[in-house]
């Protein structure tokens, strides 16, 4: 029972890892898209070029946050549980 429990917890905690991956890349599409749109309403909008560059720094820094968050913070979850916690 004990066992079990832990696997469980290890599994939710491995989840919320890969939700928060999930959302990252998902935000990080849903900022490059409103900058694209914000960019092409062209120089006719008084504030569009600062703000599709805004869009766009977002954009790269919730992208840069997938890779790390799949090569860094899950392997090392992963490795964790392997080495110490895994039968």
């Amino acid at each position: 029972r004990r066992s079990s429990d832990l696997e469980v917890e290890r599994m939710v905690e491995r989840n919320k890892l890969v939700q928060s991956n999930i959302f990252s890349a998902v935000l990080s599409c849903l900022l490059l898209n409103t900058a694209v749109s914000v960019a092409t309403m062209g120089s006719n909008v008084m504030y569009a070029k600062p703000l599709a560059k805004s869009f766009f720094a977002a954009a790269v820094v919730f992208g840069l946050k997938v890779p790390h968050g799949v090569f860094v913070k899950l392997r090392k979850f992963d490795a964790y549980n392997s080495r110490f916690l895994a039968k």
